[in-house]
Protein backbone atom coordinates (compact mmCIF):
# COMPACT_ATOMS: atom_id res chain seq x y z
CA UNK A 1 0.00 0.00 0.00
CA UNK A 2 1.16 3.51 -0.79
CA UNK A 3 2.64 5.39 2.11
CA UNK A 4 0.41 8.21 3.26
CA UNK A 5 2.15 10.34 5.89
CA UNK A 6 -1.10 11.41 7.55
CA UNK A 7 -2.26 7.82 7.92
CA UNK A 8 1.11 6.70 9.25
CA UNK A 9 0.94 9.52 11.77
CA UNK A 10 -2.60 8.48 12.75
CA UNK A 11 -1.45 4.90 13.35
CA UNK A 12 1.46 6.12 15.43
CA UNK A 13 -0.87 8.27 17.53
CA UNK A 14 -3.25 5.32 17.82
CA UNK A 15 -0.48 3.04 19.06
CA UNK A 16 0.64 5.64 21.56
CA UNK A 17 -2.88 6.30 22.80
CA UNK A 18 -3.63 2.61 23.21
CA UNK A 19 -6.67 2.43 20.94
CA UNK A 20 -8.71 -0.72 21.00
CA UNK A 21 -8.49 -3.32 18.23
CA UNK A 22 -11.88 -2.17 16.93
CA UNK A 23 -10.68 1.44 16.73
CA UNK A 24 -7.51 0.33 14.94
CA UNK A 25 -9.65 -1.64 12.48
CA UNK A 26 -11.65 1.50 11.76
CA UNK A 27 -8.42 3.41 11.09
CA UNK A 28 -7.21 0.65 8.80
CA UNK A 29 -10.49 0.69 6.85
CA UNK A 30 -10.17 4.46 6.46
CA UNK A 31 -6.65 4.04 5.13
CA UNK A 32 -7.86 1.46 2.60
CA UNK A 33 -10.74 3.76 1.60
CA UNK A 34 -8.34 6.67 1.00
CA UNK A 35 -5.98 4.43 -0.96
CA UNK A 36 -8.82 3.02 -3.08
CA UNK A 37 -10.21 6.51 -3.70
CA UNK A 38 -6.84 7.80 -4.88
CA UNK A 39 -6.47 4.82 -7.20
CA UNK A 40 -9.98 5.32 -8.58
CA UNK A 41 -9.21 8.97 -9.33
CA UNK A 42 -5.89 8.07 -10.96
CA UNK A 43 -7.58 5.38 -13.10
CA UNK A 44 -10.32 7.81 -14.15
CA UNK A 45 -7.69 10.39 -15.16
CA UNK A 46 -5.76 7.80 -17.16
CA UNK A 47 -8.95 6.62 -18.89
CA UNK A 48 -9.95 10.21 -19.71
CA UNK A 49 -6.50 10.95 -21.17
CA UNK A 50 -6.61 7.78 -23.29
CA UNK A 51 -10.09 8.68 -24.51
CA UNK A 52 -8.95 12.20 -25.37
CA UNK A 53 -5.96 10.90 -27.33
CA UNK A 54 -8.19 8.46 -29.23
CA UNK A 55 -10.72 11.18 -30.08
CA UNK A 56 -7.90 13.49 -31.15
CA UNK A 57 -6.48 10.85 -33.48
CA UNK A 58 -9.92 10.22 -34.98
CA UNK A 59 -10.49 13.96 -35.51
CA UNK A 60 -7.04 14.27 -37.06
CA UNK A 61 -7.80 11.46 -39.49
CA UNK A 62 -11.05 13.14 -40.54
CA UNK A 63 -9.32 16.49 -40.98
CA UNK A 64 -6.49 14.82 -42.89
CA UNK A 65 -8.94 13.15 -45.26
CA UNK A 66 -10.77 16.45 -45.79
CA UNK A 67 -7.52 18.28 -46.45
CA UNK A 68 -6.36 15.52 -48.78
CA UNK A 69 -9.63 15.69 -50.72
CA UNK A 70 -9.29 19.48 -50.99
CA UNK A 71 -5.71 19.22 -52.25
CA UNK A 72 -6.68 16.50 -54.71
CA UNK A 73 -9.61 18.51 -56.10
CA UNK A 74 -7.46 21.65 -56.32
CA UNK A 75 -4.77 19.69 -58.15
CA UNK A 76 -7.27 18.30 -60.67
CA UNK A 77 -8.84 21.73 -61.26
CA UNK A 78 -5.40 23.24 -61.80
CA UNK A 79 -4.40 20.40 -64.10
CA UNK A 80 -7.65 20.73 -66.08
CA UNK A 81 -7.15 24.48 -66.44
CA UNK A 82 -3.56 23.98 -67.54
CA UNK A 83 -4.57 21.32 -70.08
CA UNK A 84 -7.35 23.57 -71.38
CA UNK A 85 -4.87 26.40 -71.90
CA UNK A 86 -2.40 24.09 -73.62
CA UNK A 87 -5.01 22.85 -76.10
CA UNK A 88 -6.35 26.34 -76.84
CA UNK A 89 -2.98 27.95 -77.53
Amino acid sequence: MEEVPEINHAFEVARESKLTRKELDVLEKREMFIHDSKNAILKAQQDAEAKGRKEGREEGKVEGREEGAFIKSTFYRTLAAWCFRCTND
